[in-house]
């Protein structure tokens, strides 16, 4: 990015939440087939960014993503986390 651009850069945590969404919710997504073609969705709270930052807090650095601790479960709050 230039010195100087106007442009807002996007969070990592928005960044992080924007991949979990498309892989869960697009078929189109090259991934999508690991996720949202298993069975595999965002909960219904987390398709607010706000709220899934709430929940989830900033990530805690950048070796860090999201974790399901099920890997068969979805993403929501009691089967995330950053790892």
């Amino acid at each position: 990015m230039m010195s100087g651009s106007k442009h807002r850069n996007k969070s990592a945590e928005q960044k992080i939440w924007e991949n979990m969404i498309q892989r869960c919710h697009n078929p189109n997504n090259n991934t999508y087939h690991h996720y949202g073609g298993r069975g595999i969705v965002v909960c219904e709270r987390w398709r607010d960014f706000k709220s899934f930052y709430k929940d989830m807090g900033p990530r805690p650095s950048s070796l860090h993503s999201i974790d399901r601790i099920n890997t068969n479960g979805h993403y929501e709050p009691t089967n995330c986390r950053w790892a």
